[in-house]
C-alpha cells in the first residue's frame, strides 16, 4: 500500500513540476528583423510598386511589440490588429484605417491602410525572420 502511494506522489510531483514556464514572454519569438516584399497601391494615383524593406520588431512594455514606429497588441498566436471573426479592426491605430496581420512561425504578414476610401494607400509586407 505504502509503494502504491508513494508511486502516485511522485507521479503527481512529476505532472506538475513540468509544466510550462508561466513567466516565459511568447513575444520573444516574435521580435526580430525581418527581410520583406513590400507590395504599395496608391490610389487615386493609380500606381503599385514594390520594394524590398527591412522590418524591426522590438518588445514595448509587457505587452506590445513596436512595428513600423507603432505600439501594437500582438496575442500568443502571432496575431495584430484581427477581431473574433478574422477581420482587420477598423481604426483600430491613429493614422491607419487598417493596421493587421500575423507572425507565422518565421515569417510575418502584415496589411496597412492609410487614408481614406478613394484617396489612400494600401501596403503589404511578406517577410522572414533574419
Amino acid at each position: 500500500m505504502r509503494l502504491y502511494l508513494l508511486f502516485f506522489i511522485c507521479l503527481f510531483i512529476s505532472l506538475v513540476s513540468c509544466g510550462k514556464n508561466k513567466d516565459e514572454d511568447y513575444r520573444a519569438s516574435f521580435a526580430g528583423t525581418y527581410e520583406c516584399l513590400k507590395a504599395t497601391y496608391v490610389a487615386p494615383a493609380n500606381t503599385f510598386d514594390t520594394t524590398l524593406v527591412s522590418l524591426e520588431v522590438k518588445l514595448v512594455g509587457d505587452s506590445l511589440v513596436g512595428l513600423l514606429g507603432e505600439e501594437v497588441k500582438v496575442d500568443n498566436l502571432g496575431t495584430i490588429g484581427v477581431d473574433a471573426t478574422g477581420d482587420c479592426n477598423l481604426n483600430s491605430l491613429p493614422g491607419y484605417r487598417i493596421f493587421c496581420g500575423n507572425f507565422h512561425h518565421d515569417s510575418l504578414y502584415l496589411q496597412t491602410w492609410v487614408g481614406v476610401l478613394g484617396n489612400f494607400t494600401q501596403s503589404h509586407y511578406y517577410g522572414k525572420k533574419q
